[in-house]
């Protein structure tokens, strides 16, 4: 598609079509594309100029998505700091105050998913309640607007990730189970939508991990089952999702987890080849994708650690984590893997 004169109709379709290319796992492509947006509906004389500012934040915030994929966490979190600022200043000569507001409210979680990838966690925490603060705002301003009813679910989850991280799990419980009270409602007003219908997946093992935690196993195992049916219906919907199938294979190492804590030995052995199967596929799809890289060091982990062949699993394992550390891609909080996996081979080895 051409992207010289460009109007509102063709911004939405470049976006579709860059979207597209990422779930496809062609993370370069749909950079691509939305650099070109940015370059070209500059020039439009279609576009107005508040709208020229929306379409930039929209595809900056993209583009911040998949370099922080990439784990190019600095120029990921110039970005993100760039559209907060654009967000605030707009926001004090915008009529529409809602779309601003939501655009800030964006722009702090986006800031603080890269302090979380930095492993800085009361920075990242302070960056989800200045979102949750805005969300909770714009949702009790029209609770019928799902869009942000979906957005304040987001927050909360966010949240709630980020207590676990700091050991706070009754913090955390309290934040999913908000968020999964909102996933129930939504996806209940409309079973078809599957952006709702996957947050009501992830909610579920939101709650499965506390569970898990709290040495809860049965209730964690319920949990995680009812997530991995919503996963596995829309994986089959579609194959080419690369997103649901990374979902899928989580969902099936996590039941893996709760099934070595169960001593269930078979049943994890099958849940984690079911996972290991759908990372090496993703993998292999987009070796740049950092994200799938290390979900396949995890796989091959859990396989060794279930005995099944593990100098192959771990050097594996390991092979991958000194080509993402010597590639800058490896995140700052994941540098122990090497010397780990280094340690666990030669313990195997021996």
């Amino acid at each position: 598609m051409k992207t010289t004169g460009l109007t509102e109709n063709d911004i939405r379709d470049l976006i579709d079509e860059s979207d597209k290319a990422r779930l496809r796992g062609n993370i370069d492509s749909a950079e691509k594309i939305l650099r070109n947006i940015l370059d070209d509906s500059k020039k439009s004389e279609e576009i107005n100029d508040q709208k020229k500012i929306q379409i930039e934040l929209t595809a900056q915030q993209r583009i911040g998505d998949l370099l922080l994929t990439k784990g190019d966490l600095d120029a990921a979190m110039s970005i993100f700091k760039s559209n907060l600022e654009v967000s605030d200043n707009t926001l004090e000569l915008d009529e529409n105050e809602a779309l601003w507001q939501r655009n800030l409210s964006v722009s702090h979680n986006k800031i603080g998913d890269v302090e979380v990838a930095r492993g800085k966690l009361d920075a990242a925490l302070n960056a989800f309640r200045a979102a949750l603060v805005i969300a909770e705002t714009l949702s009790q301003r029209d609770p019928s607007n799902t869009e942000w009813q979906r957005d304040l679910s987001v927050s909360h989850t966010k949240i709630g990730d980020v207590e676990v991280a700091r050991g706070k799990l009754d913090a955390a419980l309290t934040a999913f189970q908000a968020a999964l009270a909102i996933a129930e409602t939504l996806s209940q007003r409309d079973p078809s939508n599957t952006e709702w219908q996957r947050d009501l997946s992830v909610s579920h093992n939101k709650i499965s991990d506390v569970e898990v935690a709290r040495g809860n196993l049965d209730a964690a195992l319920i949990a995680f089952q009812a997530g991995l049916a919503i996963r596995e219906t829309l994986s089959q919907r579609d194959p080419s999702n690369t997103g649901w199938q990374r979902d899928l294979s989580v969902s099936h190492s996590k039941i893996g987890d709760v099934e070595v804590a169960r001593g269930k030995l078979d049943a994890a052995l099958t849940a984690f080849q079911a996972g290991l199967a759908i990372a090496e596929t993703l993998s292999q799809r987009d070796p740049s994708n950092t994200e799938w890289q290390r979900d396949l060091i995890v796989s091959n982990v859990k396989l060794a650690e279930m005995k099944d062949d593990p100098p192959k699993r771990y050097s594996a394992a390991l092979a991958i984590a000194r080509e993402l550390y010597e590639t800058n891609r490896l995140a700052p909080v994941d540098h122990w893997l090497v010397e780990e996996l280094e340690k666990r081979l030669a313990d195997v080895s021996g």
